[in-house]
């Protein structure tokens, strides 16, 4: 039986248990993007990321889509605690738009071999009051504010903050980012 919503090389078992709104993608033992399913697609369209269109990734390296060398060792270990773990381990995470909070949860488990699975689910969204765009500063300058590429906290005189309280009495704003990994996250990973 052919299943029109899975690309690439997703297989029956692999999408048996998964809801239809999931986000879901497979890693090779390199760490190569090697399935996406459609909804991957419509999520990159629709958030204005031809880059990451199904045919831009498949055979692409996952890192090189991440950005920051603390965010890339950030997901390495995770990618290394899937594939020594016996169990499926499950993070929380944010992926904004310009106008909307996503709270989002990531589900991680070994497949064949040395293989992962990755499923990414909506949780809920919240409006932001201030439209919020985020631009990657080429390097950290005065104006550049470390940004969580987890939970999207801001960096903000040592705390951190939701980006919206810099932004107070703005209707649209853009901010120059670094991204980084804010302590909560790093010890969620931590604790895995």
């Amino acid at each position: 039986m052919e299943y029109p919503d899975i690309l690439h090389t997703l297989t029956k078992p692999d999408v048996e248990s998964i809801p239809s709104e999931t986000i879901v993608y497979k890693l090779d033992v390199d760490n190569n993007i090697v399935a996406v399913n459609r909804l991957w697609q419509s999520f990159a369209l629709a958030n204005n990321a031809p880059e990451l269109a199904i045919d831009q990734v498949i055979g692409k390296p996952l890192m090189q889509y991440i950005s920051g060398n603390i965010t890339k060792h950030f997901w390495q270990t995770l990618l290394d605690k899937a594939r020594l773990a016996n169990t499926v381990l499950h993070l929380d995470y944010r992926c904004d738009s310009p106008d909307l909070r996503r709270f989002m949860r990531i589900k991680v488990y070994r497949g064949d071999g040395e293989s992962l699975h990755f499923e990414s689910a909506l949780l809920r969204t919240e409006s932001r009051p201030v439209s919020i765009h985020f631009k990657r500063a080429q390097q950290r300058g005065a104006d550049a504010k470390v940004r969580c590429s987890f939970c999207n906290g801001i960096l903000h005189k040592s705390h951190w903050v939701e980006a919206e309280s810099l932004v107070t009495g703005q209707k649209s704003v853009t901010l120059d980012v670094i991204y980084g990994i804010c302590p909560v996250c790093q010890s969620t990973l931590d604790s895995l």
